[in-house]
């Protein structure tokens, strides 16, 4: 199931938002939010409705990953990540 909904600015349509279940079985397990050419995408990889991964993209491309690896609450950065 996916769900979107589209923010409309005084400038026309500028960000959406969508919340993702990706293994179809009724739990919401990533939420993405894209304003422009950026793109920030939350994953709750343990499937309990907590992001616990935070990527960020840009122009389609992944530049920053962040991740709580010891369920903290905080995440950290992710190995760097090379950039084209």
């Amino acid at each position: 199931m996916v769900d979107r909904w589209d923010i409309i600015g005084t400038d026309g349509p500028s960000r959406s938002a969508r919340n993702v279940e990706r293994r179809s079985d009724g739990l919401e397990d990533t939420w993405v939010v894209q304003n422009g050419d950026q793109m920030r995408v939350d994953i709750s990889t343990r499937r309990d409705g907590v992001a616990d991964r935070r990527e960020f993209h840009e122009k389609g491309t992944l530049v920053r990953a962040e991740q709580d690896t010891n369920g903290d609450g905080r995440n950290g950065p992710v190995a760097a990540l090379r950039r084209r």
